[in-house]
């Protein structure tokens, strides 16, 4: 057995909301058990894991009295440190208007009526009529996403899993049935990490190659099985649609590490935007990872649905702090 199985293990039987994931967590708990002698409660933790551990929500593992890592301390991604560095000087060279301008996109495939829901929830915070159904193209992603602050879309991303692929035939075939809409004609048994997808609706796929050439800025939200999954290269080198977004010139972008239910991502999302958008008004930073803290933990504290599988595939990468746009009498 590789020293990678029981990694790749826990990452499967996460997607399986499967019992035995508890059994791994205890196990890797070591993993972050020193952060309490280096850290302080409260303080932001930044995750560059190597190789397997990408796959791994590491802030869902116990910490202190049966406590995750993310009760103590607010978490964010980044595989490369290079690429986190280039967000936060984004980030410091524009701050977040007064009034941000936001685009929404929601079940492009007519298959989620959870996305349907929060969309709809998420554009009135905005003032916005939401991309919903057949207005959910590709073509206005392409057309309007680099000139707002916030993009979201909600529906379905298409990746090889690959990092999932290797554990074996039972674990592929597994993680193919998660999937309920088709791969892209381009998502081949050959394909690479370029070939990974946003559908739009009327099966237009939006691939990592393309969103390379894409000029954007602010957040984006990719509430979408697997959005978040990257693919790690020779050198620790991460690729996958995270990756292209952040280079195309996104700040920040919120993804999850593996399928997640419609219901989940309604209710995540619309717990996230709330908790971002009605910070007082002369508050100076908004804090995305406070954000994303505080909705995954609304969702711990349910009775219902509060298992790891529900709240802890959600992961911020990028920079986790805008700067509010100072207003006028300020």
């Amino acid at each position: 057995m590789s020293p990678s199985s029981p990694l790749l293990t826990l990452a499967h039987e996460y997607s399986l909301s499967n019992r035995k994931a508890e059994k791994w967590m205890r196990q890797l708990a070591p993993l972050v058990k020193p952060l309490i002698s280096c850290t302080e409660p409260n303080e932001i933790l930044i995750f560059s894991q190597t190789g397997s551990l990408n796959a791994l929500p590491l802030h869902a593992l116990e910490i202190e009295d049966g406590k995750p890592v993310l009760e103590r301390n607010p978490v964010v991604y980044s595989s490369n440190l290079s690429i986190l560095r280039s967000c936060m000087l984004r980030r410091q060279q524009r701050s977040l208007p007064a009034s941000p301008t936001a685009i929404v996109f929601g079940n492009p495939s007519k298959d989620r009526e959870g996305s349907t829901e929060s969309s709809t929830y998420i554009a009135k915070l905005f003032d916005i009529e939401p991309r919903i159904d057949d207005r959910a193209t590709k073509e206005a992603f392409l057309e309007e996403s680099h000139d707002v602050d916030i993009v979201h879309f909600h529906g379905h991303a298409h990746t090889k899993r690959r990092s999932l692929l290797q554990a074996g035939t039972d674990e592929a075939a597994f993680v193919s049935s998660l999937l309920s809409s088709e791969y892209p004609p381009s998502m081949s048994k050959d394909a690479g990490p370029l070939d990974d997808s946003i559908e739009f609706a009327n099966k237009a796929y939006l691939e990592a190659r393309e969103i390379f050439n894409l000029k954007l800025h602010g957040h984006i939200s990719l509430i979408a099985c697997g959005s978040g999954e990257q693919t790690i290269g020779i050198g620790d080198e991460p690729s996958g649609l995270i990756t292209a977004l952040l280079i195309a010139g996104a700040s920040s972008v919120l993804g999850t590490l593996w399928p997640i239910a419609d219901d989940d991502g309604r209710d995540f999302t619309k717990l996230f935007y709330k908790q971002l958008l009605q910070r007082p008004q002369n508050a100076p930073v908004i804090n995305l990872a406070e954000a994303l803290r505080s909705a995954a933990l609304h969702m711990r504290d349910r009775k219902m649905g509060n298992q790891p599988f529900h709240w802890a595939s959600f992961v911020l990468h990028g920079a986790w702090y805008w700067k509010r746009e100072k207003r006028e009498h300020e």
